[in-house]
């Protein structure tokens, strides 16, 4: 791997923010620039007195690149971005019967996601037309929702985040530009802040509202 530190190197990146070299396993600082297969690093003088020496070695050198804390401000801002919508529709935490119908609208969700499988044989068809109806039962209250372990719950709910983002990232989607167009057309739902309600207190839709073009994201 080559990186530097060097906005005017070929090998310049912003990943340099977030990276550390290592030396045989220990961290080697104020490397300026390296390449790891030549065993090659450049290395600054912390005082400043002497000009950047350039090394070579036979130790293993490593880039380590770590997430930046960003990305977790990312997804933090998703989660946050849903929860105002919610609020602002007069969603509450703790109500069963909303906590029921979310449920039913995350299968309902799901189910939207095999209807674009090709081929699915018979039997699968039937099991998608009975969880169909698990949802809508879930979402006109017909039917509670209760966990048996609700650490259990929140683990398989944050894994089917994870395995989204991993069938995205495989198929060469790009769902953060998804995600950002998806959260905008929920957020154009809202009128003055506000919810356009339908008789039976569901979520409508305001006029000239579309929903969000994915065209690019594929």
């Amino acid at each position: 791997m080559k990186l530097s530190c060097d906005p005017k190197s070929p090998n310049y990146s912003n990943l340099v923010m977030y990276a550390a070299v290592l030396q045989n396993g220990v961290r080697v600082h104020g490397v300026m620039d390296i390449d790891t297969e030549a065993g090659e690093m450049t290395l600054l003088d912390p005082s400043g007195k002497t000009e950047p020496k350039k090394v070579t070695t036979t130790d293993e050198l490593t880039v380590l690149v770590t997430l930046p804390a960003v990305f977790e401000y990312g997804a933090q801002l998703n989660y946050l971005r849903t929860a105002h919508w919610l609020n602002a529709c007069g969603k509450k935490q703790g109500d069963l019967g909303q906590l029921s119908t979310q449920v039913g609208v995350h299968i309902e969700e799901c189910l939207e996601f095999l209807d674009q499988l090709n081929d699915l044989p018979g039997e699968d068809l039937a099991a998608v037309e009975r969880l169909k109806v698990l949802a809508g039962a879930f979402k006109d209250g017909s039917k509670l929702v209760s966990f048996k372990n609700e650490e259990r719950a929140l683990d398989a709910l944050c894994d089917t985040e994870v395995t989204a983002n991993g069938v995205a990232y495989i198929a060469g989607w790009h769902k953060p530009r998804a995600d950002a167009k998806v959260l905008a057309a929920n957020d154009a739902k809202l009128v003055d802040g506000k919810p356009v309600l339908l008789p039976g207190g569901k979520i409508g839709k305001p006029e000239g509202w579309s929903a969000a073009d994915l065209s690019d994201c594929v």
